[in-house]
């Protein structure tokens, strides 16, 4: 009997709807995460210059500020990431 029920290798219909489940999460996650770094940044470097050429200009060329806009944007990206992808889905 043990024998029988190990034989059975098939996934049931239920965990195929959860693999595709975490698999449309794990995709909305990468997508959120892509969408808050480019909006951290974008308001860091233009809004917060209130749109002033010279004043982004002037923040692009400082390069320890933009490193330091940059890490924090990855930050919160990777956060969001491992926040939102659920365990064992790593596409």
């Amino acid at each position: 009997m043990v024998q029988e029920l190990g034989e059975k290798t098939g996934t049931s219909p239920l965990k195929e709807r959860l693999s595709s489940l975490a698999n449309t999460i794990s995709k909305l996650g990468y997508c959120s995460a892509i969408l808050v770094s480019v909006s951290y940044l974008f308001n860091k470097i233009i809004i917060s210059n209130n749109f002033e050429l010279d004043k982004i200009i002037l923040t692009v060329s400082d390069l320890s500020l933009l490193f330091a806009y940059i890490l924090h944007a990855l930050t919160l990206s990777v956060t969001i990431i491992v926040v939102s992808v659920p365990d064992g889905c790593y596409q």
